[in-house]
């Protein structure tokens, strides 16, 4: 899994690593995904 930082960049998460939702759900990465993101992120899909 990847996750977007506060700069907009895509960043690489730990296996195993649990993040929160905004709605309050756990999700625990399992995979990398930091190319996917990033291309996404170069695309203009962002949070920011």
């Amino acid at each position: 899994m990847a996750l977007e930082d506060k700069f907009g960049r895509a960043i690489h998460l730990k296996e195993g690593q649990s993040l929160e939702t905004v709605d309050g759900q756990k999700i625990t990465a399992n995979g990398n995904e930091v190319a996917r993101l990033d291309f996404l992120l170069r695309k203009g899909h962002s949070n920011h």
